[in-house]
């Protein structure tokens, strides 16, 4: 279980009927909907931690070979992940249409003023919980 701040308990395992509802779920026409979907596509379909993701860099993606390479946080070894299709255009299409144009090296940002990565604070729970909530997907567990 992943326990955010306002101690809401959100799903270590989904089913993938809840997981296609969680994403249909997200304004994808919206820059900050640009965001969470590549967020929760990196998540649910290459399963990087959410913890990895606030730290994904530019040079992370290796968009030659269709890669993604990063030390993971949890076992600090490398992982070299495929991008799929789908992951690889809602990061592309996040980058071009949906991320403020600010100098950091970090690839996905907040959407408060400033504009900045996201901090060791920043669960990204109530991201999830808010598309969950949109589909009538228990919170609790």
């Amino acid at each position: 279980m992943a326990q955010s701040r306002k101690q809401t308990r959100i799903q270590s395992v989904w089913a993938v009927s809840d997981l296609e509802k969680l994403i249909a779920a997200i304004d994808k026409g919206s820059p900050m909907g640009k965001r969470d979907y590549a967020i929760i596509l990196l998540a649910c379909r290459l399963g990087v931690s959410v913890s990895d993701i606030k730290k994904l860099m530019f040079v992370n993606f290796h968009w030659e070979n269709n890669e993604l390479v990063f030390i993971q946080s949890k076992t600090r070894n490398i992982l070299s992940l495929p991008i799929t299709q789908d992951v690889g255009w809602a990061v592309i299409e996040y980058l071009k249409c949906g991320r403020h144009k600010v100098e950091s090296s970090y690839v996905f940002i907040r959407y408060l003023a400033l504009f900045l990565p996201f901090s060791e604070d920043d669960h990204l729970s109530q991201m999830i919980t808010k598309y969950m909530r949109l589909e009538h997907i228990p919170v609790s567990i």
